[in-house]
């Protein structure tokens, strides 16, 4: 073998060790700092390496997977170096999850502060840390729309507060129309509203035949009343801007036909956390972006 070629050999050889080592380095910058997530059964865990792994359910052969992902910002909050990392958890079933968690530096090392769920198999964007503030960008299905569908561009800010952090903002930027929080809340209450259907975010959706018989009415002092096919029931919610929790606490005891929806309904009511009103459309957006249910 030439020189020339050994040479060239040598410095390529160089060249690959140092983007490995670079690329190790980084996935390991937080190896060592305890995490938590909703996603695994571990009350606690550390990444190796950037990834964490354990069975998706005892004895399983299928895994979760928490990967660090290359977005990942430093700052400054309150004169303390700050990180706000993007994690990705793979469910190990139809779910990618996407949750922000914000570090600061003490003397000891990298201390979680806080954590945010971001949603389901979005597109991160940006992140960074200027003022005191997290602020993000990212795509995301639309609203009732199935994964594949079309996605709007979602922000997100969070502010800072010593070891502290709140959401401060959010907002979808390509839903036209959306009516400001306390509008919307004007036109929320003491009105009925029919359930016309629910769009899943696993491609899944129900149809509702006669949404008169499937109606939802909250009333302005936190109560709230609904028909659930052939039962009245009645419960309680609380509201928060555009965070919306619903609870059934009692209805009649009915046996309604087989293809009644009663249940189905019930179910996705209480697992709505967010709405909005578009076009006069509400629409209830249940958690971890399992998918919207829509009411006139």
């Amino acid at each position: 073998m030439c020189k020339s070629v050994r040479i060239s050999l040598y410095f390529t050889a160089i060249i690959f060790l140092l983007i490995g080592v670079d690329s190790v380095s980084a996935n390991s910058s937080f190896d060592g700092v305890t995490f938590s997530s909703e996603w695994v059964q571990s009350e606690n865990f550390q990444l190796k390496n950037g990834k964490y792994r354990e069975p998706a359910a005892p004895g399983s052969a299928s895994f979760v997977t928490i990967s660090l992902t290359d977005h990942i910002a430093y700052g400054q909050s309150n004169g303390r170096k700050t990180a706000a990392l993007i994690l990705r958890t793979d469910s190990a079933g139809s779910g990618v999850f996407y949750d922000l968690i914000v570090l600061i530096y003490l003397d000891n090392g990298w201390q979680k502060v806080g954590s945010g769920f971001l949603g389901d198999r979005i597109t991160m964007e940006e992140v960074e840390i200027t003022d005191n503030l997290v602020k993000l960008e990212w795509l995301a299905p639309a609203p009732g729309e199935p994964m594949t569908g079309s996605r709007v561009r979602v922000y997100k800010t969070f502010s800072l507060h010593g070891q502290t952090f709140e959401e401060a903002a959010i907002e979808k930027a390509n839903i036209l129309n959306q009516q400001s929080s306390q509008e919307s809340q004007m036109l929320l209450f003491d009105r009925v509203w029919t359930w016309q259907k629910s769009v899943y975010n696993n491609d899944t959706s129900v149809e509702v035949s006669d949404p008169e018989q499937y109606t939802l009415k909250l009333l302005a002092d936190g109560n709230l009343t609904a028909q659930l096919d052939c039962n009245r029931a009645a419960g309680t919610y609380t509201l928060d801007k555009q965070q919306l929790n619903i609870k059934i606490t009692h209805s009649t005891m009915a046996m309604c036909p087989p293809d009644s929806l009663d249940t189905v309904f019930q179910k996705d009511l209480e697992a709505v956390y967010h709405y909005f009103i578009q076009d006069d459309i509400l629409h209830l957006e249940m958690r971890y972006d399992t998918g919207t249910m829509f009411f006139e």
